[in-house]
């Protein structure tokens, strides 16, 4: 993000195109916010969550980071 922090965005869809050279392919809409920030920036992590956190993984993926710091309200359950 443009003030440093990390941006959390959900990923439905994505797959290995090749391994030499790694590339991976991944669905995001060209109006999303992050989207645009990794346009910007050429820079992406895919991860997969665990189970004990997917609440809050649906809740980052309905709120868009242009307002909002999602990596604050990504915390595990108990």
């Amino acid at each position: 993000m443009p003030d440093g922090s990390t941006n959390l965005a959900t990923v439905s869809w994505w797959i290995y195109l090749s391994y030499h050279p790694n590339m991976t392919a991944y669905a995001m809409a060209k109006t999303s916010y992050s989207g645009e920030l990794v346009r910007g920036n050429k820079k992406v992590v895919l991860t997969i969550p665990g189970t004990a956190i997917v609440e809050a993984v649906m809740g980052c993926g309905s709120t868009t980071g242009r307002d909002t710091g999602k990596g604050a309200q990504l915390r595990p359950a108990k």
